[in-house]
């Protein structure tokens, strides 16, 4: 565990407060929860820094005069340089600059280089998480090389930036890249930002489904950014030149911090039928957007060749799935130097011969081995085929199948289908304490097993396969009834509250939800992912008069949305 010894004055608690709960208090120092009250002392506040990795000093006006943040300061000061902790100073307020004269001249000088100021707590949050991740690496080589574990696919690395730079290079703001799931794409392009660009930070990560549009990106992207409250999202006043203004403000403002946009993508912003959609061409073509290879997409549907011919703004790159060779080095490295087993020709040729899908599926077979044995672990050759291959029935099947306590799979898989994306915090609270840790131990296994992805400034949402999820829909899977009732009681305490906007953003989302359900049409309301997904749950339960009347309310707003929703909302009024 990497800890954050977290130093700032008392004027500036909230935002110390947030950055704590961003960061998680098992990793962080604060006087708040970790001083004993009214027994603050020299003694205690360096008993702690010494328990510290990072010393992280919050800069304000207040800070730089109070006494005891220049107590910790010198005592941090004497540790970096006996090489004993790592110091980063932050400016968190708007008064202060680099060069004031208040900042002790050491902190501005060749000591600290690194004197930044962050205003936004969650991109603040992120700098920090990456520092402790740097030291974390340092400190556990083992787990870097796990993180870090890229073998093959040099030949197409090469072949993505000639791509890019025999290409207009100044004209390229979003690269795509499409290929069948669980080839490795995302790794793919994370190890291209990394070798290729030298983008040194983790990129703003957003999923994006089918029926996702420039609403969902907006608010997604924002979450990071906080340029907007809920509040300021007009849905009932923003035209569509409106969004690409906002889309474009909140990408410059990334942009700004040299932060990136990687988008995992399965059939938004490239569509099911091949095509870029209106929206995100409109913005990656924007004669205001910087001119900075900021957007990566992973996509899971591959462009048409005549579709992206004139579109000099984006570069698309196919990735095809591993060699036989490739392969077999990767299952090598994995066992050999990511879990320290020792594998033979025969393990190799067997599981090399039998998974051929996905980097997915050797990884599965390796942690098997090591969990179960060999013998079980080949015993269990079709579940991992099957994870692999992502063969919708039979992961059903699985999840039906495997329990923990009185929850099975099945019942979080539903559950985050009936919800769409949403924060751990509210799917907590609707499967409630009795089953907290049998919900946590389901999630972490669905994401072992590649069902769902955590996404978002703290990896707070939850969002699950949309292949999973359309079949659940389809099949009219609902959740069971001690959840339902759960579900119903929390969407009612939020319809009831006055302020529509008091919620985080997963619970604005939800609320959003249960008032379309309840045959809402205001055009406050026009998300058109939430009103989308919410028309089909109702249309599934045959309330096909309120299905009408909800599309014909949204469709007197049609001006204001994009071609691929408007559609979408046509047809489900032409059923």
């Amino acid at each position: 565990m990497i800890k954050a010894f977290i130093s700032h004055s008392s004027r500036q608690k909230v935002f110390a407060k947030k950055l704590v709960e961003l960061l998680s208090r098992t990793h962080c120092v604060l006087d708040e929860y970790d001083f004993e009250p009214a027994k603050k002392s020299k003694d205690e506040i360096f008993r702690y820094i010494r328990q510290s990795d990072i010393f992280v000093l919050l800069i304000s006006k207040e800070s730089l005069s109070s006494e005891w943040v220049k107590i910790e300061v010198a005592k941090a000061r004497q540790r970096m340089l006996d090489g004993k902790i790592e110091f980063y100073p932050y400016i968190i307020d708007p008064d202060v600059n680099f060069t004031t004269s208040v900042i002790p001249e050491w902190i501005t000088k060749e000591e600290c280089l690194n004197l930044k100021t962050f205003l936004n707590v969650k991109l603040l949050h992120r700098e920090i998480n990456a520092k402790q991740k740097q030291l974390l690496y340092k400190k556990r080589p083992d787990i870097q090389f796990k993180d870090e574990l890229f073998v093959g696919r040099n030949n197409e690395i090469e072949q993505l930036e000639t791509q890019l730079y025999s290409s207009a290079f100044n004209s390229i703001k979003a690269i795509v890249t499409s290929g069948r799931s669980g080839i490795g794409r995302t790794k793919f392009v994370r190890e291209f930002i990394r070798t290729k660009l030298g983008y040194s930070k983790d990129a703003l990560e957003i999923h994006l489904s089918p029926r996702n549009y420039i609403e969902t990106f907006i608010m997604y992207l924002n979450s990071y950014l906080e340029l907007y409250n809920l509040a300021d999202f007009h849905w009932d006043e923003w035209s569509k030149d409106k969004k690409l203004e906002v889309s474009v403000e909140l990408l410059n403002k990334a942009y700004s911090t040299k932060q990136h946009i990687l988008i995992i993508d399965d059939g938004c912003c490239i569509t099911t039928s091949g095509s870029i959609a209106d929206w995100f061409y409109e913005i990656v073509s924007h004669p205001s957007l910087n001119n900075f290879l900021g957007i990566f997409v992973v996509s899971s549907r591959t462009p048409k060749t005549h579709v992206i011919r004139d579109k000099k703004e984006v570069l698309c790159y196919e990735l095809h799935p591993l060699g036989e060779v490739d392969r077999r080095n990767l299952f090598k490295a994995y066992a050999y130097r990511g879990q320290g087993l020792e594998v033979d020709s025969d393990d190799i040729d067997f599981w090399v011969t039998n998974l051929k899908s996905s980097p997915t599926q050797l990884f599965m077979a390796i942690d098997t081995i090591k969990r179960d044995g060999r013998l079980i672990a080949r015993n269990n050759l079709q579940h991992i085929v099957t994870i692999g291959d992502k063969s919708i029935v039979n992961i059903i099947d699985y999840c039906r199948a495997k329990a923990y306590g009185e929850l099975a799979l099945i019942d979080i898989v539903i559950l985050l289908t009936h919800l769409g994306t949403v924060s751990d915090k509210v799917l907590l609270e609707i499967v409630g304490a009795k089953w907290k840790q049998e919900c946590c131990d389901i999630l972490e296994e669905l994401h072992n097993i590649s069902i769902i992805e955590f996404f978002g400034p703290s990896l707070e949402y939850i969002h699950i396969d949309s292949g999973i999820a359309d079949y659940v829909e389809r099949v009219s899977m609902q959740p069971r009834k001690d959840i339902g009732d759960s579900i119903e009681k929390k969407t009612k305490e939020l319809v009831a509250e006055e302020d529509f906007y008091d919620n985080d953003l997963s619970e604005y989302m939800l609320k959003i939800q249960a008032l379309i359900r309840a045959g809402n049409s205001d055009s406050k309301l026009l998300v058109p992912s939430i009103a989308i997904k919410t028309l089909r749950e109702l249309y599934s339960k045959g309330k096909y008069h309120m299905v009408i009347k909800i599309c014909e309310g949204f469709l007197k707003e049609e001006s204001k949305m994009y071609f691929e929703a408007c559609r979408e909302i046509y047809y489900l009024l032409c059923l």
